[in-house]
């Protein structure tokens, strides 16, 4: 039988929603939208060659890389955000 937390104890689970987790979902939004259909339909040709790759796949190159720098910086920003809180 689970044990109900009191009033004044933290859950294991709770969840702050700070403003680096409101920009982070903002640039995983715009991400997905130039992935997929709207913003994709602009570089979906062959030519021209970005650093000898063709445009559409440098721009999903782009995106991908962009997705994992807004992934590290709420990675390192929530660990920033734990340690100042004990």
């Amino acid at each position: 039988m689970a044990q109900e937390k009191g009033r004044g104890q933290k859950s294991q689970f709770t969840f702050t929603l700070r403003r680096t987790r409101i920009w982070f979902v903002v640039i995983i939004l715009v991400t997905t939208l130039a992935i997929v259909w709207p913003g994709y339909q602009f570089f979906s040709s062959a030519e021209p060659l970005v650093a000898g790759f063709p445009l559409s796949f440098a721009w999903m190159i782009l995106w991908v890389i962009i997705g994992f720098a807004a992934m590290m910086w709420l990675y390192l920003s929530d660990r920033k955000h734990e340690a100042q809180e004990e």
